[in-house]
């Protein structure tokens, strides 16, 4: 043990007061900021070019204060396909439609996992990861195909956004207060020996209480609606009463299972490329599955992701959003801030180690809709966010290549895009990390 001494801050202080150049840093950042001051202008301005395929088509959307971006993400991909087919603009699907019933799935899953790990003691590590957060806004895209392929899409105008998915922190934090009271409860009935039977009669009580609870915040959604639009050509349009199941395959009709996550984690001796894997309590629905992916070598997630959008499909991606990134500018690049010369430290670490320190994850959902190819090679991408239109170019960033490699995660792509070997990979079984891995 070695006990930092005054007398050793007062050597620090001093070797820290000699350089002059320290000081100056130190008047910088205590002006405008640590971001700020190691902020490169010229980087900002670089990127500001066209790029070589671009399918931007509409207004960007607006999560505001919630955790749904891998919703958002998703529904904009869909909104795209729903658009060309229906000839419309800045149409949006209803995001709190989805959201509705991702809260009544999560809490049955929670229901399902409480009840299945009944008999671990309340601080096996499990249980306690299950009470830290019962549920929460955060999603995959496997999220996304289970709730459209079970409850379908709805237009905004039928069931638009509340203050609560607006903002949906005290929603979340009463949600989260039943059950971990629910949780307790039907430990004590599995651990006292009540029949199957007698849980799940108290499982389903405990979903009207969620239902409530859901209801009240989000409103009821309906279960059909008369479908009438205007297209871009001022054409109105009345289709009849139909369900959200009947909307998306009517007006959408893609088979979501045609979709592959590939993901990038170079975690040598933990896992290895071109194979198949989940993650132990990641799911949001009972029968249904639970997020799986291919790790797989980067330049192969981008050579995917090129051909996706030279082909005029957009693409669902997961990446670490606040790591280099400016938000009001909307640019993503890994030589965008100094932070090492500002403070003179060394931050080096590739990807692996900053995944396995919990240093990097992915922690936001956004849209690819374009990327610059010069010479055969990726260049920038160009990405639609769901932080309205007051950030970046009125809502669209510009991520570089480097910054993909470093940051970017996951990649949703349609198999047509991927050798066949790829795509029978993904039927397999996959390999369960335990939902402690670090990711």
């Amino acid at each position: 043990m070695a006990e930092l001494t005054v007398d050793q801050t007062r050597k620090m202080e001093t070797s820290f007061a000699s350089d002059k150049k320290n000081l100056l840093a130190q008047r910088a950042a205590a002006t405008n900021g640590l971001l700020k001051a190691a902020e490169d202008q010229f980087v900002l301005a670089r990127n500001k070019n066209p790029y070589s395929t671009d399918l931007t088509s509409d207004g960007v959307t607006n999560q505001k204060h919630s955790g749904r971006c891998w919703m958002f993400a998703g529904l904009n991909v869909l909104r795209f396909l729903l658009g060309k087919k229906l000839n419309v603009e800045n149409f949006e699907l209803s995001q709190n439609f989805l959201y509705f019933y991702d809260k009544l799935e999560k809490a049955n899953y929670f229901y399902d996992k409480i009840i299945a790990s009944a008999q671990a003691d309340i601080l096996d590590r499990k249980v306690d990861a299950l009470m830290s957060e019962p549920e929460g806004d955060g999603g995959w895209w496997q999220y996304v195909v289970n709730l459209v392929k079970k409850y379908g899409v709805l237009p905004k105008t039928y069931m638009p956004e509340t203050a609560n998915t607006e903002n949906s922190e005290v929603m979340n934090a009463l949600l989260n207060r039943k059950l971990r009271q629910d949780g307790l409860r039907l430990r004590e009935l599995v651990r006292g020996g009540a029949s199957e039977s007698e849980v799940e009669t108290e499982r389903s009580r405990m979903l009207e209480g969620i239902n409530s609870i859901v209801s009240v915040s989000l409103g009821v959604p309906p279960r059909e609606f008369r479908f009438q639009y205007q297209d871009k050509d001022k054409k109105y349009h009345d289709e009849g009463l139909m369900t959200p199941k009947d909307f998306f395959d009517k007006y959408i009709g893609v088979d979501l299972d045609d979709y592959v996550a590939l993901d990038h984690y170079h975690l040598e001796g933990l896992l290895s490329m071109h194979k198949h894997y989940s993650n132990d309590l990641a799911g949001d629905m009972v029968g249904a599955p639970d997020p799986h992916w291919i790790n797989t070598p980067v330049e192969e997630m981008k050579a995917a992701a090129i051909k996706q959008l030279q082909d005029g499909e957009p693409i669902w991606f997961a990446c670490d959003v606040g790591q280099d990134s400016d938000r009001k500018a909307g640019v993503m690049a890994t030589d965008l801030y100094d932070m090492a010369t500002l403070v003179s430290v060394d931050f080096t670490m590739d990807k692996g180690r900053r995944v396995v320190s919990h240093e990097s994850m992915a922690t936001h959902a956004m849209t690819l809709v374009g990327v610059d190819v010069i010479d055969g090679k990726s260049v920038r991408w160009k990405v639609e966010n769901s932080w309205g239109d007051e950030n970046g170019e009125k809502g669209y960033y510009v991520m570089t290549d480097d910054w993909f490699d470093q940051f970017t995660f996951e990649v949703i792509i349609n198999k047509k895009y991927l050798s066949e070997d790829l795509v029978q990979l993904y039927q397999t079984e996959p390999e369960v990390l335990p939902f402690y891995f670090p990711m």
